[in-house]
């Protein structure tokens, strides 16, 4: 799959899961939703970070470093999409509970942090 391949697809993806996630939005009423809803709605908001982020990183990286290999471009986005659409839906996720408070957020960037650098430092591909 070459990079435009990759990108259509994402962004098609992306799309998808934002038009769901609106769907959701306006269809569903929270009071009356049961778990299930919820789900779904987090669901499709996780996906379309995913798919913004990994997007948004793949095409900044496939400009900005044109002569790295487009699987690492590909992966790294991924990875690095992955965790910020892990640490904006923990944030939501706990903040609709009442339990998120500054130290909280604090200690989760802390930890996506350090997973950020465990990725970086076992990757065959960081010793080229």
């Amino acid at each position: 799959m070459n990079l435009k391949q990759y990108l259509a697809f994402l962004t098609f993806g992306t799309i998808v899961s934002w038009f769901a996630f609106v769907v959701i939005i306006i269809n569903i009423d929270p009071v009356t939703a049961g778990v299930l809803a919820f789900f779904i709605l987090y669901a499709s908001m996780f996906f379309g970070l995913l798919g913004l982020f990994s997007c948004v990183a793949t095409f900044v990286r496939a400009i900005k470093s044109p002569k790295q290999a487009v699987e690492k471009v590909m992966k790294i986005s991924l990875r690095q999409g992955f965790i910020l659409a892990v640490l904006i839906e923990g944030a939501l996720i706990l903040s609709s509970q009442n339990k998120l408070t500054w130290w909280m957020l604090l200690l989760i960037v802390a930890c996506v942090g350090i997973l950020e650098f465990v990725f970086v430092s076992f990757s065959k591909d960081s010793q080229d």
